[in-house]
């Protein structure tokens, strides 16, 4: 996840994108724990916002997400994957204010995972994505990346690793590195952490029932192409560069969540759960940005933190 500031937002919400591959970075080699299919809806509280009257916006989100492990020999593995997310952002109040559109996020990528006898793993993920409206489709709605991660395997309970992100959006490339740590203090507790992106600690009672803590960031950018809403945004007047090119968003999160195994498969924690997240939304920003790359004029761009929750069901290999 990914905080942007007040003059690189366009920029660090690029970057965004690519630390938001890192969560995919498996907490051990093999085949334990991986997600093959999940399901999730959140909604924060309305809050104020100003553009440049004030009115009131609510974020919402959905999104889907799939994969399928291949192994490759004995030490290996591919894993090709899908993930759609829609988010939302209604204005509230007051009605006359025009609507923006629903924003679209969907993404493929291709991951690799090696891992030897001596406790060394090489991770490697390429994605491709589009992020805006989606009305048309340019160089603008795409998104290209790519993660490379080497880890080692200190002991049974504890592996740490370094790599890198490198991703590509609105014609710009921009290099992130990563640390990873994934320790578990014993059979239940486990704890993820991926610098400078998230943290995360659960602990899990006779493999049925987990709760736990998250926190981190997340963001990205979204191209707008309906016309309809870039007339509404671009005053005839307006300067060259001054007119609606893209939305941005993002926020800090702390989460609790508790998860429920509702069907169990063979493997330790594998199988169907269903889970309930709540939590606060802060550093949160809302930018209608211009071709210029910059605000526009008279947008506040920072959002009031905000209660949320979600509910989710994953199924785990």
């Amino acid at each position: 996840m990914c905080l942007t500031n007040l003059n690189g937002a366009p920029r660090l919400l690029m970057l965004c994108f690519g630390l938001l591959l890192a969560v995919m970075v498996p907490a051990r080699s093999g085949a334990a724990d991986q997600e093959l299919f999940a399901i999730q809806g959140d909604v924060a509280l309305p809050v104020n916002y100003r553009t440049p009257a004030p009115v009131r916006v609510q974020v919402g989100t959905a999104s889907v997400r799939g994969a399928v492990p291949l192994p490759v020999g004995d030490h290996g593995q591919l894993v090709p994957a899908f993930s759609y997310r829609l988010q939302l952002a209604p204005y509230v109040q007051p009605t006359e204010v025009p609507a923006l559109p629903p924003v679209h996020w969907p993404e493929v990528s291709l991951t690799g995972l090696r891992w030897w006898p001596s406790g060394w793993q090489v991770y490697g993920q390429v994605s491709a994505a589009m992020a805006g409206d989606l009305t048309a489709i340019d160089a603008g709605v795409v998104r290209l990346a790519g993660l490379l991660t080497l880890r080692r395997r200190l002991s049974e309970r504890l592996t740490l690793g370094a790599g890198a992100t490198l991703t590509w959006a609105f014609g710009q490339l921009a290099p992130i590195p990563l640390l990873t740590l994934d320790w578990n203090p014993s059979d239940a507790v486990e704890l993820q952490v991926v610098l400078p992106v998230r943290l995360t600690l659960t602990h899990t009672w006779h493999r049925r029932t987990r709760v736990g803590m998250r926190a981190g960031f997340v963001g990205n950018a979204f191209a707008i192409r309906d016309d309809t809403v870039l007339d509404t945004f671009c005053p005839t007047d307006a300067a060259a560069g001054a007119c609606l090119e893209r939305i941005a968003y993002s926020a800090g999160n702390a989460t609790l969540m508790v998860g429920q195994r509702v069907l169990r498969t063979a493997e330790d924690n594998g199988g169907l759960w269903l889970e309930l997240h709540g939590g606060v939304s802060f550093l949160r920003r809302f930018e209608l940005l211009s071709v210029a790359e910059t605000p526009l004029e008279g947008a506040d761009t920072r959002l009031p933190g905000s209660a949320f929750a979600s509910f989710g069901i994953r199924y785990l290999k």
